[in-house]
């Protein structure tokens, strides 16, 4: 797994960025501040020594550009809260309420906990860290960073860079300067009061401090301490920016720049080939007009008048038609065995030929002197591969009439 970059913004009053990278575990480490040209060479050099092309981020809003709200919700409300939250919120707010970016906590028993901040300027810092090459996977706002989400009444109450960072409640907080933390306190126990506190810093001194700042009413109160750096302890439960038009996307652009020259080689290769095929195609269409002249010429020399449409069919029908029919070719096959046998014998005369298509016979009507001869003929035609037979015998003074039936 990558390592992944953990970086929170400067405050209103602030310049300078603060990060430190995350191992696999979600340990931070090599914890460091600086401007935007220390956080760009920090960027480079881990790129290069990881071999990252981007790097995942979680990005810490400063908590005095959010605004965190406990809104009701019915029921019948719930699969639309996106788009009715707004409206709630649009008589509390100064500008537009399509200026700013909401963001929605799962709600809970008719309550539901929303964040906004500035649309415009949330769009210009992420769009200034993509330039830098990171990949924004979550986006929560400091106040609400630490605390896990429990449902006590008990109030986080930290101090980091001389900002009072004060959660109140599930995804409920917010920052000030430390200055105003007893102001501030003060109006919000107006509104609630905590079970108990719990108080933070990075140092006993910071810590020490605090103590003194807080309203006598919390001094009262149960409290713990803990002494541990801002990146330490860090809930993923914690309420995400990441949504709506903010949502985590496919990194189509950081795609692109890997694989950017093997799709242009790609579409180079596309081209060359559809080139080429288009020159193919022009070639063969050039060879089929040279062929279709040329069969157009050939069937001028068998077809010599009339329109020339369906070439081929034409000259097919043409052919056809000049082929012997099969009742042509069973007549020719039986005349050419047969005449010769009848021609062999000089007194034998032939008074007439009859050719049936449907049955394929021949029938011969012959005169001569002797009834033998017809039935030499017979016996000749016989051993042709023919068959043959004497029909009608009549005797006219000296002269013999008969019908040969001859059939295959």
């Amino acid at each position: 797994m990558s390592t992944q970059l953990l970086l929170a913004l400067p405050g209103v009053n602030q310049s300078e960025f603060r990060w430190s990278w995350r191992d696999a575990q979600g340990y931070s480490q090599h914890t460091a501040r600086g401007d935007h040209t220390q956080l760009q060479s920090a960027i480079a050099a881990q790129k290069q020594s990881m071999a990252q092309s981007s790097i995942e981020t979680w990005l810490i809003l400063p908590g005095e550009k959010c605004v965190t709200r406990e809104l009701d919700y019915s029921e019948k409300e719930k699969k639309h809260l996106r788009n009715l939250l707004p409206f709630q919120l649009e008589e509390s707010l100064i500008g537009d309420v399509d200026d700013i970016h909401l963001a929605i906590a799962d709600p809970r028993e008719g309550k539901i906990s929303i964040a906004y901040t500035d649309k415009l300027w949330l769009k210009e810092q992420i769009e200034l860290l993509k330039n830098l090459g990171l990949d924004i996977i979550r986006c929560s706002a400091l106040p609400l960073l630490w605390h896990p989400k429990t449902e006590n009444t008990e109030w986080l109450i930290a101090e980091y860079d001389q900002q009072l960072h004060v959660q109140y409640g599930p995804d409920l907080g917010f920052s000030a300067p430390l200055a105003n933390t007893q102001l501030a306190l003060q109006l919000l126990l107006a509104e609630r009061k905590p079970d108990s506190i719990l108080l933070r810093a990075s140092s006993a001194d910071a810590l020490e401090n605090l103590e003194k700042l807080i309203p006598d009413a919390l001094k009262e109160l149960p409290r713990k301490t803990e002494i541990k750096d801002w990146n330490h302890d860090l809930s993923l439960n914690t309420l995400d920016f990441c949504q709506g038009e903010f949502s985590r996307r496919l990194p189509i652009d950081r795609w692109w720049k890997i694989w950017q020259s093997l799709i242009m080689f790609a579409g180079v290769c596309v081209l060359i080939s559809l080139v080429a095929l288009m020159i193919q195609i022009r070639q063969l269409n050039k060879e089929n007009l040279q062929i279709r002249a040329a069969t157009e010429a050939a069937a001028r020399s068998v077809i010599p008048q009339g329109k020339l449409t369906k070439v081929e069919a034409q000259v097919a029908n043409l052919l056809s038609q000049l082929q012997p029919s099969h009742q042509a070719a069973g007549l020719m096959e039986l005349l050419s065995v047969s005449l010769p046998v009848v021609n062999q014998s000089a007194d034998v005369k032939i008074k007439a030929l009859n050719y049936t298509h449907e049955t394929g016979e021949l029938a011969i009507s012959l005169q001569a002197n002797d009834f033998a001869v017809f039935e030499q003929m017979t016996g000749a035609l016989k051993e042709r591969g023919l068959q043959a037979e004497i029909l009608n015998v009549n005797a006219q003074g000296d002269s013999q009439t008969a019908r040969l039936r001859i059939h295959k």
